[in-house]
């Protein structure tokens, strides 16, 4: 604004200069001459200098037209609710180390997740009857869970607590079966996921009750890591690793439960994404390779998931 001033003040005195100028050097013409002519020049050149002056100044001190300040792009808020849709198809059905199928099994679930909170409904379906305790009642529908779970960040970690539901009609215990029992457990868990390098987590399962006669009550810990590696602008690799404790959780004894390699590959395409995986579950004790190993310690499995993400 300071030089704005000085330039106005300047363009005003170089008029009013350049008038009395232009005054002074008519009026000794015409006294020297007396000539009518010269002082009808010296009052048109008075007037034009002076009205010059005032021109720019009037120019300069108008302000410009004020100009529409530049909207900005309106953002589009984030949905507050989103969802989706699995549907895996596996060789085996693989849950903590035992082998529950010997032939594909059909896993589809639903979920919704709002602020952190996802509630997830999820079944697994076979048509053979290798895993039910009694293969005289052997429905199709081994398993349904119920889950919700709520996860927030927290510092340089993730941080997750939750509750899960178990209903699998065909997995009873003997003396679950005698009591009429429909085969169904609750657990509690969490679980904490740093956000490094490799995404080291630990998760720690704990059976509350049961009507399966006490069998399935304990804890389940399981330490592991994963490490997403992109590939290309869409397609991510998953390579993952993990192990387990088990305090007498479907086992008569506390021991180390089982061991899994894995490895995932997800390929988005649109709001679709194909995911083929192979996994590598390695039991650690008797009670677990007792169940779909057959002889060996190892059961190899693998399988393919499709799933669709709303909005």
């Amino acid at each position: 604004m300071a030089n704005r001033s000085f330039t106005l003040t300047t363009a005003a005195g170089l008029g009013l200069l350049l008038a009395l100028q232009a005054d002074a050097g008519q009026a000794n013409v015409s006294l020297a001459t007396g000539s009518a002519a010269t002082t009808a020049t010296t009052t048109s050149v008075t007037e034009a200098a002076t009205s010059a002056a005032a021109s720019i100044v009037l120019e300069t001190q108008t302000p410009p037209p004020a100009t529409a300040p530049a909207m900005a792009p309106v953002e589009e808020p984030a949905p507050t609710v989103t969802g989706g849709v699995n549907v895996d198809l596996f060789s085996h059905y693989v849950w903590r180390g035992f082998a529950l199928t010997d032939g594909f099994a059909f896993q589809p679930s639903v979920f919704v997740s709002t602020k952190g909170m996802t509630f997830t409904s999820w079944s697994s379906w076979s048509s053979t009857d290798a895993g039910c305790f009694n293969a005289d009642d052997c429905p199709a529908l081994r398993e349904h869970d119920f889950t919700f779970d709520y996860t927030k960040p927290v510092g340089a970690a993730t941080v997750s607590v939750g509750y899960i539901n178990y209903l699998f009609p065909p997995y009873r215990t003997d003396e679950a079966e005698a009591a009429d029992a429909v085969g169904a457990t609750n657990e509690l868990y969490g679980g904490v996921t740093f956000t490094t390098l490799l995404n080291p987590f630990v998760k720690a399962y704990f059976d509350v009750d049961g009507d399966d006669v006490d069998s399935s009550k304990g804890t389940y810990l399981q330490f592991g890591v994963s490490q997403p590696i992109p590939l290309g602008e869409a397609a991510t690799l998953t390579p993952m690793f993990s192990f387990a404790y088990n305090f007498s959780q479907w086992i008569p004894e506390d021991d180390w439960n089982d061991a899994n390699l894995g490895v995932k590959l997800a390929i988005p395409i649109g709001k679709f994404t194909i995911t083929p995986s192979m996994y590598l579950s390695i039991g650690l004790n008797d009670t677990v390779k007792a169940i779909g190993y057959g002889d060996g310690d190892t059961k190899f499995y693998g399988g393919v998931g499709f799933s669709y993400a709303f909005p």
